[in-house]
């Protein structure tokens, strides 16, 4: 095993961890957001450190023969889009349970444009 098999995940989650600090935490921005920086947050942190670098070094270890595609948890096409419309329609109907203040579709949108990078990046990284 190489050293960089062990340290470019933790420097990736170690990256990540403090982007989300410096672009969430540090500047309470859920209690005080504001469309710019929620939007910097959103893009910089989850989008492109915890999703397109994590991937990319994900599949570099792939690529190189240090991981593969078994270990890292990948599935078929067919299963991932099943498994994937699943959990959609699971999350949407929690999402109505909790009763949400409005289902106006700009605000639902918002919701979602929100959590599903978060999301992305936190199953990639993590």
């Amino acid at each position: 095993m190489r050293r960089s098999d062990l340290f470019a995940p933790l420097g990736i989650y170690l990256l990540w961890t403090i982007g989300t600090y410096l672009l969430e935490g540090r500047i309470n921005l859920l209690q005080e957001p504001t469309p710019a920086g929620r939007t910097i947050y959103i893009l910089v942190t989850n989008i492109i450190i915890g999703t397109v670098i994590a991937l990319w070094i994900l599949g570099s270890r792939v690529r190189s023969g240090a991981l593969n595609e078994k270990q890292i948890g990948a599935q078929p096409a067919k299963r991932t889009v099943a498994v994937s419309l699943v959990a959609v329609m699971l999350g949407f109907g929690f999402f109505l349970l909790q009763k949400p203040v409005s289902l106006n579709p700009l605000v639902v949108w918002n919701v979602f444009s929100q959590v599903l990078p978060v999301t992305i990046a936190e199953v990639v990284v993590c």
